[in-house]
């Protein structure tokens, strides 16, 4: 790749990095409860998503038995 168009990408690139960042910084702070229940989330999103990629089939009682440490 001739360097011009490296840089030009690099260049790019960390103009779309800085803007992301100036809009994320806009964004009201997460209160702690948010925090956890975005973490929560995120975890059975990817427990989920991970069990697919495996091929193994998550039931209502696997999942709960996944997030509580036990059948509900």
């Amino acid at each position: 790749m001739p360097t011009k168009i490296v840089r030009t990408t690099l260049d790019t690139l960390l103009s779309k990095l800085v803007a992301v960042d100036s809009e994320i910084k806009k964004l009201p702070p997460l209160s702690a409860v948010d925090k956890v229940k975005l973490e929560h989330d995120r975890d059975i999103e990817h427990l989920y998503y991970s069990s697919k990629v495996e091929g193994t089939h998550l039931t209502d009682q696997r999942l709960e038995k996944a997030i509580y440490g036990s059948a509900l």
